[in-house]
């Protein structure tokens, strides 16, 4: 009865463990399932930021750029101005 008993028992133990084997691999496989399912998400996540980082470059540069011109548009609007004031012969050159 003792060797019914132990066998049994024993059996019980491979029994409980093997289902946690198996738990656990279903658990790794349903994780790695999702993470494939993230996979396509992360990878266009990280399109769209390095997308929206080069339009943030671009725009930037470009005002810059255009804040550059209107600067030596004005400095070039002074220069003529004092120009055109300290000489008159120079003035009606300029016009």
């Amino acid at each position: 009865m003792a060797m019914a008993k132990l066998f049994i028992t024993g059996l019980s133990t491979v029994i409980t463990y093997s289902s946690a084997v198996v738990f656990k691999g279903a658990a790794m496989a349903v994780v790695l399932l999702l993470m494939l399912v993230q996979l396509p998400g992360y990878l266009s996540c990280l399109l769209l930021c390095a997308i929206r980082a080069a339009v943030e470059r671009a725009v930037a540069a470009t005002f810059t750029a255009v804040g550059d011109a209107v600067l030596a548009a004005a400095d070039a609007a002074v220069g003529w101005r004092d120009a055109a004031s300290s000489n008159s012969t120079t003035a009606v050159a300029f016009v």
